[in-house]
């Protein structure tokens, strides 16, 4: 089980959820220095964390869950906060360094430091897309009165139409869009401009068939034959039973009445930030890629947030606020 704040990762957490609990507590307290996060992960080890432990005897040089002695807990925590530090170090990167990642990496005080700005729309995203990954809001997720899932399909829109380029139109097709099922996809045939409509069988009880988004490169001459996604959109860290759900072939067959000419390809966005260091995480990214599509996590989607809509900016700005005033700002 992956951690929701304001829990702290387990034992067996990676490296990229250390990273967010780190990130979140830099939020929180404007800095972290990697002396704090070390007594952090130490805690966590001990399992003494906000928790009641045995009390040990002042010579008993093991820890009271690991069993390993002390120097070897040493370094195990700090091999973990350096896995950490390094997913960060990463993530500047993949997200466009200082241009997209709103916090500082701060070498000669081994810390790291919130460097927010208000108006770059990268930084307010990336709250946004840190705080929906890692709060434990039970399945709420309205604040100000605006669904954050229903924002992050209103995102992953304007993203994938940013990152198809110049002249790309898109939509968001699931269920927070409004309609019925029919509806929505006599509407997608009539945009995109090809399909021919719905077909007349389709049950009424369908939702969305696991279709969030879609977006295309249209043609003046508006023939058929263009790139097309589809594009199914998750919060959280419980999407990995999700990968495989949205198939476009299957979804054409079932509810188009005409196939496009050219399959629409799958995409996949999630709010998390996928790992991008360690052994395994090549081989995971690319097994993840294969089930899911043309993969989208939390750097990928900051790294194409240059052309976002001002009232889109805006209202994620105010989810923000309000998610974090609740769960972040009100605990220690």
């Amino acid at each position: 089980m992956m951690f929701k704040w304001p829990d702290i990762p387990s034992e067996q957490s990676s490296a990229h959820e250390i990273a967010d609990f780190m990130e979140l507590h830099a939020w929180r307290d404007e800095s972290v220095s990697v002396l704090a996060m070390s007594h952090a992960i130490a805690r966590i080890a001990e399992n003494d964390y906000g928790f009641d432990s045995p009390e040990e005897d002042e010579n008993d040089h093991y820890s009271s869950s690991s069993g390993l002695p002390e120097e070897e807990e040493e370094v195990l925590v700090g091999q973990r906060l350096h896995d950490a530090y390094t997913e960060i170090e990463q993530r500047l990167i993949s997200c466009g360094n200082t241009l997209g990642y709103p916090f500082e990496i701060e070498t000669p005080e081994n810390s790291l430091r919130m460097d927010f700005s208000e108006s770059c729309n990268r930084h307010v995203v990336y709250q946004y897309l840190l705080l929906i990954t890692r709060l434990g809001m039970g399945g709420n997720y309205r604040f100000s009165n605006i669904s954050g899932t229903d924002l992050f399909e209103e995102l992953c829109a304007q993203i994938a139409k940013s990152y198809l380029g110049n002249r790309a139109e898109s939509f968001v097709f699931g269920t927070g869009s409004g309609g019925s099922f029919r509806d929505k996809i006599t509407d997608l045939t009539r945009r995109v401009g090809e399909g021919a409509g719905a077909k007349d069988n389709i049950s009424s009880t369908t939702k969305d068939g696991k279709l969030d988004v879609v977006a295309w490169k249209p043609f003046s001459d508006q023939n058929s034959g263009k790139l097309i996604l589809f594009a199914q959109c998750k919060t959280g860290t419980g999407y990995r039973h999700s990968v495989t759900q949205l198939q476009p072939d299957g979804f054409c067959q079932k509810y188009i009445r005409q196939q496009p000419a050219v399959l629409p390809v799958r995409a996949f966005f999630v709010s998390e930030a996928l790992p991008r260091t360690g052994t395994t995480s090549q081989v995971e990214w690319d097994d993840l890629a294969t089930d899911a599509g043309l993969l989208f996590d939390r750097c990928r989607i900051i790294d194409y947030c240059d052309s976002l809509e001002d009232a889109t900016v805006e209202r994620i700005r105010t989810w923000t606020g309000a998610a974090a005033e609740e769960f972040l700002h009100s605990t220690d």
